[in-house]
């Protein structure tokens, strides 16, 4: 059995802001909510061959899931990772149920928006279940370059990636190392979306370290600035500004419009 720190699951691509920098690429993406029974079938088949001390259950806004109670059973009863975790914006933190102060081991929210109202409820909602409450500050980094690096740069970006190692992502039927993989290769590079994952069908332990451990350097490490872009204070921007306000070195790269509904039509 493979060990990693951390892997995660997007499970909606909605929210209800529009952050810069936010490194899922969400605010020039369209709505999208996964279905219990495709995370089901990705766990059950990667529980075989991996187990992650931590868990994330992640968007967008993973709150704004209209089915996300039955999600996390099913992340709990899948025993991939020891803590599951959800990491939130807190906004619509008074829509959810006991259930889930009690099936989480671990909240992390980022309170962009959170009234102070909001934050006082939170913290006595986890401790009347004993529920672990992490706050993130609220701060971006710049998520990408708009300039290709060289080889030499870009294997030495991958290879000291902190993401590489602790943000590794089961998601529609693939496996990625990195919470931006299955993001900058369709939306910055004009590749398909599983360009840099490998698929979980039939994946053995073998093919898996192999994956996770190749020398040969992710088309997404070329543009990606990892978490060590330039940080910028937290702000909301325009879809068609997104791009602009998010990117280094700014030149002109447009999405692909059909990228764009990628997750509405798998």
């Amino acid at each position: 059995m493979i060990t990693r720190p951390h892997g995660e699951t997007n499970i909606t691509l909605a929210c209800q802001n529009k952050c810069v920098a936010c490194n899922h690429f969400i605010p020039v993406q369209r709505t999208w909510f996964i279905e219990p029974e495709d995370l089901k079938r990705d766990l059950e088949i990667a529980a075989k061959i991996v187990h992650f001390e931590r868990y994330n259950l992640v968007g967008g806004e993973p709150m704004l899931h209209p089915r996300l109670m039955e999600l996390l059973h099913i992340l709990k009863d899948s025993g991939i990772a020891d803590t599951i975790e959800i990491t939130s914006n807190g906004q619509a933190i008074e829509s959810m149920p006991d259930e889930f102060f009690q099936i989480l081991d671990e909240l992390i929210l980022t309170p962009y928006k959170m009234t102070s109202e909001q934050i006082q409820y939170t913290k006595d909602k986890c401790a009347e279940f004993g529920l672990a409450l992490q706050w993130h500050p609220v701060i971006f980094t710049e998520v990408a370059y708009a300039r290709k690096a060289s080889q030499i740069d870009a294997f030495h970006r991958y290879k000291a990636c902190w993401y590489n190692v602790n943000r590794h992502v089961i998601d529609g039927g693939y496996f990625y190392r990195c919470c931006t993989a299955p993001f900058i290769p369709v939306l910055m590079l004009g590749l398909e979306k599983e360009h840099d994952g490998i698929p979980l069908d039939g994946l053995t332990e073998e093919q898996l370290d192999e994956y996770l451990n190749q020398s040969i350097t992710p088309e997404a490490c070329y543009v990606c600035a990892s978490n060590c872009g330039r940080q910028l204070p937290w702000r909301e921007v325009s879809r068609e500004n997104w791009f602009k306000e998010s990117i280094t070195n700014w030149v002109d790269i447009t999405p692909d419009a059909n990228a764009l509904g990628f997750y509405m039509n798998r």
